[in-house]
């Protein structure tokens, strides 16, 4: 795992079991820094199904002012409930 922290990076994120997760300009082997995810997690388009969570990188308070917007107004679900 990179960095200092023993808290995953998924944890971190608040990725949970059958999340759907849009990364929008991740940067390389990003997805790979995720891993282990819990089970059920699938990568999806920011504009495909709907996510449960977005994960955005900019590289400038201008990119973000230009993309953020289209972003929020994303309709952003939680997790599919598991049947019981």
């Amino acid at each position: 795992m990179a960095g200092y922290s023993k808290t995953p990076l998924p944890k971190k994120l608040g990725i949970k079991e059958n999340s759907r997760i849009a990364l929008v300009a991740p940067p390389p082997n990003f997805q790979k820094e995720l891993a282990p995810l819990p089970p059920g997690v699938e990568f999806t388009s920011n504009n495909a199904k709907t996510p449960t969570l977005v994960v955005l990188f900019v590289k400038s308070q201008a990119e973000l002012k230009r993309t953020f917007p289209r972003l929020a107004s994303l309709e952003v679900r939680g997790p599919p409930q598991r049947s019981r």
